[in-house]
């Protein structure tokens, strides 16, 4: 994760299982840097696990060679999160709420997840480039 001033390239990370951990940890070294309140750490680290494992569990299952960047910077009004991926079209801001299951037999773990990042976002926003999926999702302070 980089993005402590506005302009710096975004970090490239490889898609493996074992990046989740050093994102976030680039991610608390930024947050720490800007102290936010705790609900907007909270929601930090909601877009960007919620994210990354979309794209492991969904886009590239079991392949490592697929890269994504991935970045955050303060502005005026919060923070900005962006994540770019070569993976097939995928539009988050789109698509129906999950229905909640009506008894607990019935729940299942996951599928939650792009609700609660549309819901505590204050923005979110998709768009395709040729072959790479851009993700913005904004945040207030």
């Amino acid at each position: 994760m980089t993005g402590a001033r506005p302009g710096t390239a975004p970090a490239r990370l490889a898609l493996r299982a074992g990046d989740l951990e050093p994102a976030r940890e680039r991610l608390d070294a930024f947050l720490d840097a800007h102290a936010p309140p705790e609900r907007v750490r909270y929601v930090a680290h909601l877009v960007l696990e919620e994210c990354m494992t979309n794209l492991l569990m969904h886009a590239f299952p079991g392949d490592a060679s697929h890269p994504i960047d991935a970045s955050i910077e303060r502005d005026a009004q919060g923070f900005v999160f962006r994540l770019s991926d070569d993976g097939p079209p995928f539009d988050p801001t789109v698509g129906a709420d999950p229905t909640p299951p009506r008894t607990i037999e019935e729940a299942r773990i996951g599928g939650l997840g792009l609700m609660l990042v549309r819901r505590m976002a204050r923005s979110v926003e998709y768009r395709r480039d040729g072959t790479v999926n851009r993700l913005t999702v904004r945040f207030a302070t």
